[in-house]
């Protein structure tokens, strides 16, 4: 079959006209910063603003202060996946020596990522990071959840007092927040609670912190809770401490990630579990005279 040259111009002609509607597209879709490594690259600042700590931490933990949220004793298995595409005789454990610790931190999804997400905002997730600097996404303020809701000045959290944990630098106010799905709900890593940034200041974004000894409870209870020292911080409303998932790894756009939920792991003392186990950290350069938590920085 032939076609005639005003029939061949025609198709090239349309065909003109649909690339340059595709260019203007993108141009348009540039300027506005809509193109996916522009959001991408917008989530990553946001998420890694430094955000500084005091240079000097006080002796117990308070009201309004900066802090790092640490699970001192959870082993960092980044290598594992880091040395895949190494030698697969080198041993790895050798040429990368044993880390632990790991921070809780806000984190994003794919999902939110294609949903247009701009930063960190109501419902994002959190995760494990084996990554200590002090950034937008993982500092985090003690608030009080008392009826007044105020805070005296350089007044301490004690053990047994419920508190919320805000972000520290947000966009807006954002809790640290479980609440117990429904049946067709979305559920945390393992099926457990799950935990997320939320606005909502309610019963579900309590908690409290208790003496990671459960026979040291009761002599500690409502007595200042020192900086950096190992403690439980359990969820008011459903009883189950928070917890890192170290057994579910997943690759984010942030790096290497272990899962986060509320869940009481414990043993056959019924003591908690080393992924119940948390450090408050406040200042980039402490040390305890316990040598409970190192230096972070």
């Amino acid at each position: 079959m032939q076609y005639t040259g005003r029939v061949l111009v025609g198709f090239w002609f349309d065909k003109l006209q649909l690339e340059t509607e595709i260019r203007e597209k993108l141009e348009r879709k540039r300027a506005e910063g809509r193109l996916p490594h522009q959001r991408v690259e917008r989530l990553v600042q946001a998420y890694g603003q430094p955000v500084p700590l005091a240079r000097e931490a006080s002796v117990f933990l308070e009201y309004k202060q900066r802090l790092q949220l640490t699970c001192p004793e959870i082993l960092d298995q980044t290598y594992r996946f880091e040395g895949r595409r190494g030698c697969p005789d080198e041993d790895l454990e050798s040429k990368n020596p044993k880390r632990y610790g790991l921070f809780l931190a806000a984190t994003v999804s794919p999902e939110e990522i294609d949903a247009g997400l701009d930063g960190i905002e109501d419902g994002c997730p959190l995760a494990c990071t084996p990554r200590r600097e002090a950034v937008a996404r993982s500092v985090f303020l003690l608030s009080k959840a008392a009826d007044d809701g105020q805070e005296k000045e350089e007044e301490c959290l004690r053990f047994g007092e419920e508190f919320y944990l805000q972000l520290a630098h947000a966009s807006e106010r954002l809790y640290l927040r479980s609440e117990p799905p429904l049946l067709d709900g979305r559920f945390g890593p393992r099926d457990h609670n799950p935990l997320r940034l939320s606005v909502s200041r309610d019963c579900y974004a309590k908690w409290r912190a208790a003496h990671s000894n459960p026979r040291r409870r009761f002599e500690t209870d409502r007595q200042p809770v020192p900086a950096c020292i190992r403690l439980v911080i359990q969820h008011v409303m459903t009883g189950q401490c928070l917890a890192a998932e170290d057994l579910v790894w997943h690759r984010s756009l942030l790096g290497f990630e272990c899962g986060a939920s509320v869940h009481t792991y414990s043993d056959v003392h019924r003591d908690e579990g080393p992924e119940c186990i948390w450090s408050f950290v406040p200042s980039s350069k402490y040390e305890s005279p316990d040598r409970e938590c190192t230096n972070v920085a």
